[in-house]
């Protein structure tokens, strides 16, 4: 049994890059109706985006642990919100129910309770 951390910058960096630009057509499509489809084709290109890096997260996960019992944490977004503007934000962003859904169909997936999951016994703290 072990841990296994993915990076997922790269899906960070995607949805941040989309946010900004949809910041600026946004300001604009008040004054210009016809950036609306710009707005869109920036939305749907994001979601395309998004869904081709999970899929290819998720395949090198299932072929690289094959014989493997992925676990995931049943995580909440809802309960993760608080008063920080920039921390509700990168939870919206984060895609964990997504990233459990493709594996699901992958692989074989274990759900596991969140509680303590982030706590370090005695030995490791250091």
């Amino acid at each position: 049994m072990g841990w296994i951390k993915a990076d997922l910058t790269e899906l960070f960096h995607i949805h941040r890059n989309y946010e900004l630009k949809r910041k600026r057509l946004q300001s604009l499509t008040s004054k210009k109706p016809l950036l609306r489809r710009i707005l869109v084709k920036y939305s749907k290109r994001e979601e395309n985006k998004v869904r081709d890096f999970l899929h290819k997260l998720t395949t090198f996960l299932a072929k690289e642990f094959k014989e493997y019992i992925h676990g995931f944490e049943s995580l909440e977004k809802e309960r993760m919100f608080n008063r920080s503007k920039t921390h509700n934000r990168n939870v919206a962003k984060s895609d964990w129910k997504t990233i459990v859904r493709l594996m699901n169909y992958k692989s074989s997936i274990r759900p596991l309770n969140p509680h303590n999951s982030t706590k370090r016994c005695s030995r490791c703290v250091g």
